[in-house]
């Protein structure tokens, strides 16, 4: 829908306006059934974070035979590791730079083996690996990291995309597919999923602030040194 220009079809936050509000109208035919089992910090993470890394996942199609590696470890990496979980990921192995979200997401329970940079996992190759961190660095990780026939996912925002074609991609036969937001059906499908696991996204909530604190929680969100900020109306 967000990529649907018809006035009819104008998404929250991007065409018309967002939920920094007590009260929001919207269409009925935009709501899915949020189960019993999921909080409403659980369902806020669904249309954004989850459902990103969930439809590059869709496309990138992890099995529980593959090795997948998460290049950077904010909210977005740690949602992936968890969605990578949901697909029968055995093994989820993950790179960030920053001493604090290495050592919170050590503490998730998602993760394998986490590192600050590939070198630190040994020379390990992967099947499958998704870059959440938007940077030049990063995304060559990415690339570097996988084995022969390997997949690749992008979907942190902005940055360049510059690498060695021939070793990184043609030489090994890679795919590379870049992923922003999903729809409707497959929001509901990762709904179910997770109300149906044992993982929960109001896991990876390191900080709450009331709406009348909205910068404090923007400034917090912003020093990139924690789990993900939530706004919480009572």
């Amino acid at each position: 829908m967000i990529m649907c220009q018809a006035e009819s079809r104008r998404a929250y936050g991007g065409q018309r306006d967002g939920g920094h509000a007590p009260f929001m109208l919207v269409d009925e035919s935009t709501c899915i059934p949020l189960p019993d089992q999921l909080s409403y910090v659980d369902g806020s993470f669904i249309a954004c974070g989850f459902g990103t890394v969930y439809e590059a996942f869709l496309r990138l199609q992890p099995n529980g035979c593959d090795r997948v590696l998460i290049v950077g470890l904010g909210p977005v990496g740690a949602a992936a590791a968890m969605v990578a979980r949901l697909f029968g990921v055995a093994e989820v192995f993950g790179i960030e730079p920053s001493e604090e979200r290495l050592c919170w997401s050590r503490s998730l329970g998602l993760f394998t083996e986490v590192a600050a940079s590939i070198e630190g996992l040994d020379g390990m190759r992967f099947e499958v690996a998704l870059d959440c961190s938007g940077t030049s660095g990063g995304r060559r990780q990415a690339l570097e990291s996988l084995c022969e026939w390997g997949r690749c996912g992008l979907v942190g925002e902005g940055g360049l995309l510059e690498v060695e074609a021939s070793d990184l991609v043609l030489h090994k036969q890679a795919t590379i597919t870049g992923s922003w937001v999903t729809s409707l059906p497959n929001m509901e499908q990762l709904t179910v999923l997770l109300a149906e696991s044992d993982w929960r996204p109001e896991q990876l909530v390191t900080a709450r602030y009331p709406l009348h604190r909205v910068s404090e929680a923007y400034e917090r969100a912003d020093a990139g040194d924690s789990g993900k900020v939530c706004l919480v109306f009572d």
